[in-house]
């Protein structure tokens, strides 16, 4: 009986360490397949290497879009002035705004939900402390990016690396970096990848 009990404790020890020396090996493998992802954390799911090649694909498809149609991107005035000059936001504008965003393909219904409501807070804010000089309290920078150098943002789109920082069923965190560092969330949608979300995390600092 000794022995029997001393085979089935190696037996349990074995299958203890069997499991997240898989999940090692499967991300190993999963790195050598992009070169361009790493991984911070264990994801609550395992994502496939086609969805990763796929949801980069969307990220840079979007920067590549972003870049070419900027101009009239940024023409939307948002923001506009009532006849005593205080500022008001324009929610038909906003609607087209959005509307022209999301005909890129790469922006998903959640980005616009998000931004739908973002327009209606900052309708509020403006009605309930009125202002009329000076920029516009949350327009006075590139909504997309998140900075007032979009150029950096949109002309990295070659150089950028991504790090996967969690994945959960149909969504991905990821964070890209050259100049900013900025963390998109994918969900995948009629087996597409497109944007939930894009949030600025701050500037890269160049190494001494």
């Amino acid at each position: 009986m000794g022995h029997l009990n001393e085979s089935n404790k190696l037996i349990k020890n074995k299958m203890k360490y069997s499991i997240p020396v898989l999940l090692l090996i499967v991300f190993m493998s999963f790195s050598n397949i992009i070169p361009c992802l790493s991984m911070t954390e264990k994801p609550y799911h395992i994502i496939e290497s086609k969805d990763s090649t796929n949801v980069v694909k969307s990220i840079k498809g979007f920067l590549k879009w972003y870049k070419v149609n900027y101009k009239k991107s940024s023409g939307f005035r948002l923001v506009g002035s009532d006849k005593s000059g205080h500022y008001f936001v324009d929610q038909k504008l906003c609607e087209k705004y959005l509307k022209h965003l999301k005909s890129s393909g790469y922006i998903s219904d959640a980005y616009v939900t998000k931004w739908k409501k973002y327009f209606s807070e900052k309708e509020k804010n403006f009605k309930d402390n009125p202002q009329n000089e000076g920029p516009p309290e949350g327009f006075d920078y590139d909504l997309v990016s998140g900075t007032q150098e979009p150029d950096l943002f949109y002309n990295s789109s070659e150089n950028l690396k991504f790090i996967i920082l969690k994945v959960e069923k149909s969504k991905i965190f990821i964070k890209s970096s050259d100049i900013w560092e900025h963390e998109f969330t994918l969900s995948k949608s009629g087996g597409k990848w497109k944007i939930d979300a894009i949030e600025i995390l701050g500037y890269v600092p160049k190494p001494n």
